[in-house]
Parts: structure tokens; C-alpha cells; sequence
């Protein structure tokens, strides 16, 4: 479950080129093409709480992953809700402008998550940030 990427990127260099998804590429879940933002707009919520986290948990049969987690807090909120791990997540940075890299926030996101004595109930995944092996070795 994505919890920060409800509104997408503002992507200026794609629509100054003219960029548009071919007609023929669908997201597989929804059976629409990605370009078709007039039928998609219904499908993704702004108003997601975590309420609506713990909803999904109780009622999915699969393990809930939380992404687009950035702060120790959130994870450990993600966790007492039920989500069987979290995945420390800025999209890459282009869905979040100007936010901190995935790497310089996992230690707080793990340190939380211990603290509340939480950390040994999910698995914490980082989904980018690593750019060599000394960055392997942080993120440890």
C-alpha cells in the first residue's frame, strides 16, 4: 500500500517533449492506460488515514507492506496497524520533490521501529538510495 504518492509527479521535461503513454500500454490492475488520467482519477485517494491501513490489514489474506514511509514514526504507526513490513520509499524522488534520500532516513526509520520494540515483527525494505557498496554497508 503506497501511502505518500496519491497525487502524481509533476513531470515538466515529459510534457514540454510531448511525452504521452501509447494507447495500447494499461496498468494491468485497473485495465486503463496510464495517459488516461480522466478515468484513472477515481482510482487513487488522497484521504487514505490509518484507519484505512488497518482496514486493509485485517481484511487481506496476503502481507501488507507499507511504502513510502520517510519517518520512524510512520513506521512504527504502519506496524501497530497490522502492515507486515515497511518499505522505506521517496519514489525515487519523483513523486516527492526536495525529499531526503531513502539511505539518510532508514537508520531513523529502523532505530524507531526498535525503540518501540516493533522492529523483530516486520521486515524493513529500502527501495533505492543504494549507489555502491559503501552505501550497502550504511544500510546495514
Amino acid at each position: 500500500m503506497t501511502l505518500d504518492g496519491a497525487v502524481g509527479g509533476v513531470r515538466n521535461r515529459g510534457a514540454k517533449a510531448g511525452f504521452k503513454f501509447p494507447s495500447t500500454v494499461e496498468w494491468a490492475n485497473l485495465g486503463i492506460s496510464p495517459s488516461d488520467w480522466a478515468a484513472s482519477a477515481g482510482q487513487v485517494s488522497s484521504t487514505v488515514e490509518w484507519d484505512d491501513v488497518k482496514w486493509l490489514c485485517e481484511v487481506s489474506s496476503l502481507p501488507v507492506f507499507i511504502k513510502g514511509v520517510m519517518c520512524g514514526e510512520d513506521a512504527v504507526k504502519g506496524v501497530e496497524c497490522g502492515a507486515s513490513g515497511i518499505i522505506v520509499s521517496n519514489h525515487g524522488g519523483r513523486q516527492l520533490d526536495e525529499a531526503p534520500s531513502t539511505l539518510s532516513v532508514l537508520g531513523h526509520v529502523c532505530n524507531a521501529l526498535r525503540d518501540a520494540g516493533v522492529y523483530d515483527s516486520c521486515d524493513v525494505l529500502i527501495d533505492g538510495g543504494i549507489r555502491r557498496g559503501s552505501d550497502v554497508v550504511k544500510a546495514s
